[in-house]
């Protein structure tokens, strides 16, 4: 049921146009992103990448399981998608409760 929610607010991301595709795209972008969102395809160097972005932006990250992203953003081949709209990384932050078909790294600002 969360995982519907979550497709569907990054459904809503998309037609928006507040989604960043890729990880090189992500690195490149400029201003602030506020939710990773990536599945257990990306490769470990990408994923190497995600965090640093992570730590660079302090944002949440969801990683789904047994789900790939390119089912869900109707996009071949895409492993990794960033959103740039504060409401609506919030409110994927929000309604994600825990599941098995996701993992949530919330950011935490270490001392």
């Amino acid at each position: 049921m969360q995982a519907d929610k979550i497709v569907a607010y990054l459904g809503f991301a998309i037609k928006k146009g507040s989604v960043i595709f890729g990880v090189d795209a992500a690195e490149a972008y400029r201003k602030k992103i506020f939710l990773i969102v990536y599945d257990e395809t990306l490769s470990d160097n990408s994923r190497k990448s995600a965090e640093k972005i992570r730590k660079k932006h302090k944002c949440t990250t969801i990683r789904f399981k047994g789900m790939t992203l390119s089912e869900i953003v109707y996009r071949n081949n895409c492993k990794f998608v960033a959103l740039t709209d504060k409401a609506l990384g919030d409110a994927i932050e929000k309604s994600s409760g825990q599941s098995e078909n996701y993992e949530i790294y919330p950011w935490e600002e270490k001392e």
